[in-house]
C-alpha cells in the first residue's frame, strides 16, 4: 500500500530524507513540539513517524531533564483545562456546546493530540459549529484528507473544505490510498486538527473525564448558577 503524502495546492510531501531526519531529532532527544517547530510539520505526523524510536543513551540526560519539566508543567496545564471546562460548564451558553464537543471527541478523537477523524460531514459541521461557541478561530483550523485512487483530490479538498468553512489555503495533505472508494466514501475521510491545538484538546478531555466520574458538587455548582426557566 503506497502512504506516500501527495500535495495539494502545491504542498510538498514527506520526503524519504524528511522522514529520516525527524527520526534523527527524536534520537538526539527532542520532543513533538521541538521537532514539529524544526520540520514544519504537524505534531500528529510526528508522532506517528517516532512512535516506538528510542533515544540514544548519550542524548538520555537531556531527555529526561525535559521530561521532569514538561511533566510539571503539563500537570499546570491539565489543572487549567479542567477549571475552564468547570466554568463553561456553569455556564448555560456554553454548557451545552461543551458537552456536544466532548462526546464527540470521546467518540471520535485522538487521545493523543487534538486529531478528529470522520466521513460524516454533518459529524464535522456540528463539532466545528460548537467549538466557535466555545470561542475557536477558525483560522486555527487544519484539515487532511484521506482518499482512494479514484477520488479527485481537487473535488474532494472543495467538499470538505466547504463542510467544514475554511479557506483552501488551511487543507494540509492528502494521503492516498491504493484502490477505489467503497460505500458512501465519496470524498473520502477528513481529518481534522488545530495549530496549537493543545488547549482544546486538554479542555475537552478534562470535560470527558468530569462526565465519567459523574462529579455531583460540579453538578451542584452547575444547578445553583443556572437560571430556572
Amino acid at each position: 500500500m503506497d502512504n506516500t503524502e501527495y500535495g495539494y495546492m502545491g504542498y510538498k510531501w514527506l520526503s524519504d530524507k524528511e522522514k529520516q531526519s525527524i527520526v534523527s531529532m527524536r534520537q538526539r532527544g527532542l520532543s513533538l513540539r521541538e521537532i514539529a517547530k524544526e520540520s514544519c510539520r504537524s505534531k500528529a505526523t510526528v508522532a506517528s513517524l517516532v512512535c516506538g524510536v528510542s533515544v540514544l543513551p548519550e542524548y538520555l540526560e537531556l531527555w529526561n531533564r525535559k521530561r521532569g519539566g514538561n511533566g510539571a508543567r503539563a500537570v499546570i496545564r491539565w489543572k487549567q483545562a479542567e477549571k475552564r471546562a468547570i466554568n463553561l460548564l456553569s455556564d448555560p451558553k456554553t454548557r451545552d456546546a461543551l458537552i456536544i464537543c466532548s462526546c464527540l471527541y470521546w467518540a471520535e478523537g485522538n487521545k493523543k493530540d487534538f486529531v478528529l477523524t470522520n466521513t460524516d460531514p454533518e459529524m464535522i459541521r456540528v463539532f466545528v459549529r460548537h467549538l466557535i461557541k466555545l470561542g475557536l478561530n477558525k483560522s486555527r483550523i487544519r484539515i487532511n484528507i484521506r482518499v482512494y485512487q479514484d477520488i479527485d483530490q481537487k473535488s474532494a479538498g472543495k467538499y470538505w473544505a466547504g463542510v467544514v468553512g475554511i479557506p483552501s489555503k488551511q487543507i494540509g495533505n492528502f494521503n492516498v490510498l491504493e484502490g477505489k472508494k467503497t460505500g458512501k466514501l465519496e470524498f473520502g475521510m477528513c481529518r481534522l486538527r488545530l495549530t496549537r491545538g493543545e488547549d482544546y484538546f486538554k479542555l475537552l478531555l478534562s470535560t470527558v473525564k468530569l462526565i465519567g466520574l459523574n462529579n455531583v458538587p460540579i453538578a451542584q455548582r452547575i444547578e445553583l448558577q443556572t437560571p430556572r426557566l
